[in-house]
């Protein structure tokens, strides 16, 4: 176990594991993603995202169509049963 820059007590190897992926996706070094907070390294992943195209990642976005808000009451009651609807 571990303490990371957020002061949480971490297993070692899944901070390691994690700095490694890290380091591919966002092409920083072991020591800088060392030093980040979780959320810094997740804003790092976010910019490596946004980059000029050498990233492995890219946004994920999904764009609101009109037919995402009219789901038949039939699909609903077999998806979700639980929600009423407003």
């Amino acid at each position: 176990m571990v303490q990371s820059p957020d002061n949480i007590t971490v297993n070692k190897l899944a901070r390691n594991f994690r700095i490694q992926k890290f380091m591919e996706a966002t092409k920083l070094t072991y020591d800088k993603l060392d030093a980040m907070t979780f959320l810094e390294a997740c804003d790092a992943l976010e910019a490596a995202a946004h980059d000029d195209g050498t990233s492995i990642i890219e946004p994920y976005s999904v764009e609101d169509q009109a037919h995402f808000d009219f789901v038949p009451d039939a699909l609903r009651q077999i998806v979700d049963p639980d929600v009423e609807e407003n």
